[in-house]
């Protein structure tokens, strides 16, 4: 029902014209608010005190610019949303603050592929904040999914929403399992498709993906999910399937990944293989697509941009701003696995730091270039070989248009690389004189801040003395708001970094702590406020008189004459410290000290009255007129 407005007195026969009117104009819909809990009723109102009990009621109601509120609890129920809201008015389905409602698949038939949500043709339409768990089938036959995207879809998002225990245990491994499920079937793609902040885990996926857009699909962001423990695939984009009956349009396509944690996908378990075969982040026949600022450790192979189809390409793939470490048998792969499968065209692999791949040793290394691989650049990277030695590798001549330049490498013994069908090149010189690549790369310790411990802490950033600084491409230039992998501002100075990090602009203050404590933070004997020299002046006052911390340089007040005295202030402290001058009359009734000069940083010199300040040339020059009457004692207190 909508609400009555309030009557408006007007004159009579003003009223008679409007009533007219008002036969020829549709009433207005408002927003609702519904609301569902397993305390509830499907007779009940849908309100916050008279609660629907199914979720699928509510679904059965919402329109457009309606918010469906689910409690917390357990809903065994499939639902699909089939209803559309428009751009301006969603129709959301999400959880009640701090509760979380959970579809529960535990018991249900599986026929075909069954979801445990399905969105299906439904433009504009949110689902946030849900747990779905515990589809499973042992048929081959069949395909448990728990959300499935699919026909002509606009604007779907799924966000926040926690997906684990989807599987297929069928003993042979022929079937197929999904978390999330994007099938752009219809001539009109499915598109504006956003998957946000989801944890999807613990899959058994048979021949399947636990993430995967396939086919018409164009225009999409997939950022911020975790993928973690299942047995295939992390994150697939796919196309040349025959998901779509137009070849034309069958690939997924114009999108973006971005900002997702992928770790412990194998399928060295999974029945369906038995081998190391499983990508973290796969580009398998789309298009132009950037993956970046991903973290993907633990997987089979980090990244792959290869096609599987015979004759079809993956081509327009930007790879950039990763971190990839320590997967099982390489980094990154580009091209098909075969000699009679599909081509990568066209594609881009930039400022990636590849740490320790290839645990198996395998001989794929950090960075495995394969059958078909045509255009490609590789730049502003850094590749780290484990103890195999190996960096890149290259087994087959059918390649072409290959250019690799401006990186940094390091391995523990020289570093191997193999080369057009197979050649070995012993050393980073022998590579770059036989081959012509990397003529401008540098072969080193990037010195990363912490590769101890568990691999999910390792740190991959580096001070101004790695030698990483500085040494990408000097053409480079950032593009659509590029960031790196921690969220810094790609080319904040001088060259762009290679690897993944890019250093930020060094405060004065930073700098300083650099060249005295061979670091930018301000920790240990380097911070604000620790002494190393036992003179009395921390740190932060040594940054600000610009005096050396570790020699012992004490003091740093110079008394002229009576009511004044001067001292020095450092110029490169000068955008970043407060001064402010102090004085003490020790024969007074107050006996406080009482700021009588001030300079905020980057700001100029305030005075008390009878006080003058002059700086000339970094020496400052206090006079106190009031120190004729008194004896007076000085001092000056910095700060940030």
């Amino acid at each position: 029902m909508f609400p009555i407005p309030p009557m408006v007195r007007r004159p009579y026969g003003v009223a008679r014209l409007v009533v007219g009117l008002a036969l020829s104009i549709a009433p207005q819909a408002v927003a609702a608010d519904y609301y569902v809990s397993t305390a509830g009723s499907d007779g009940a109102g849908g309100s916050i005190a008279a609660p629907w009990r199914t979720v699928g009621k509510a679904v059965a109601t919402a329109v457009a610019g309606d918010t469906v509120w689910v409690r917390g609890g357990v809903y065994a129920e499939r639902v699909t949303l089939s209803r559309s809201g428009t751009a301006a008015a969603r129709i959301v389905y999400r959880n009640y603050p701090d509760e979380v409602p959970v579809l529960e698949g535990a018991g249900m038939a599986v026929g075909g592929t069954t979801a445990m949500v399905r969105i299906d043709g439904a433009d504009y339409v949110t689902l946030q904040g849900f747990e779905v768990r515990n589809l499973t089938t042992s048929n081959s036959g069949s395909t448990p999914t728990g959300i499935r995207v699919t026909a002509a879809a606009i604007g779907v998002e799924v966000l926040d929403c926690h997906i684990h225990h989807i599987e297929n245990n069928h003993a042979g491994g022929d079937g197929n399992a999904h978390g999330i499920l994007v099938s752009g079937t219809q001539s009109t793609a499915i598109s504006g498709l956003s998957i946000r902040g989801c944890l999807v885990e613990d899959l058994k996926l048979g021949n399947s993906e636990a993430l995967v857009l396939n086919g018409n699909v164009d225009g999409f962001e997939v950022r911020e999910n975790t993928v973690r423990r299942c047995n295939n695939i992390g994150i697939d984009f796919i196309g040349h399937e025959g998901t779509n009956a137009n070849a034309a349009l069958d690939q997924a396509r114009n999108g973006v990944c971005a900002d997702n944690l992928v770790y412990e996908c194998s399928s060295l378990a999974n029945p369906a293989y038995f081998e190391y075969s499983a990508g973290g982040i796969y580009v398998d026949g789309g298009r132009d697509i950037i993956i970046e600022r991903n973290s993907v450790y633990a997987c089979d192979i980090g990244v792959e941009i290869a096609a599987e189809a015979p004759g079809k390409a993956t081509s327009g793939v930007t790879v950039r701003d990763n971190l990839i470490w320590r997967n099982s048998i390489g980094g990154i792969y580009t091209g098909g696995y075969s000699s009679g499968r599909g081509s990568t065209e066209d594609c881009v692999i930039s400022g990636n730091t590849l740490y320790q791949n290839d645990t198996q040793h395998f001989g794929n290394g950090e960075l495995y270039i394969r059958w078909k691989t045509y255009g490609l650049e590789v730049g502003g990277n850094i590749f780290y070989a484990n103890s195999q030695n190996l960096l890149i590798a290259n087994i087959t001549s059918d390649i072409a248009d290959v250019s690799i330049d401006y990186n940094v490498l390091n391995a523990p013994f020289g570093g191997e690389f193999q080369w057009h069908g197979g050649a070995w090149f012993s050393g980073f010189n022998n590579w770059k004189s036989r081959t012509g690549h990397d003529a401008n790369s540098k072969f080193a310790n990037p010195g990363f801040a912490s590769t101890a411990g568990s691999p999910g802490g390792f740190d991959f950033r580096f001070e101004s003395s790695s030698p990483a600084y500085n040494a990408g491409d000097p053409g480079f230039v950032p593009k659509d708001s590029q960031r790196d992998a921690y969220g810094n501002e790609r080319l904040t100075a001088g060259r762009v970094d290679a690897g993944a990090f890019e250093l930020p602009v060094l405060t004065a203050l930073e700098a300083w702590r650099l060249e005295h404590f061979g670091g930018t933070k301000g920790e240990g004997d380097a911070a604000d406020l620790a002494d190393p020299d036992f003179d009395g002046s921390p740190n932060l006052q040594e940054f600000a008189f610009g005096t050396n911390p570790l020699s012992g340089t004490g003091g740093v007040l110079e008394v002229a004459s009576a009511g004044q005295f001067r001292f020095t202030r450092a110029a490169m402290a000068a955008a970043e410290v407060r001064y402010e001058v102090q004085a003490l009359d020790p024969e007074g009734a107050v006996k406080e000290w009482e700021a009588i000069a001030e300079r905020p940083a980057g700001a100029g010199w305030t005075t008390a009255a009878g006080v003058t300040v002059s700086e000339l040339g970094g020496t400052v020059v206090v006079d106190d007129a009031r120190a004729l009457e008194g004896v007076r004692l000085y001092r000056v207190q910095v700060g940030l």
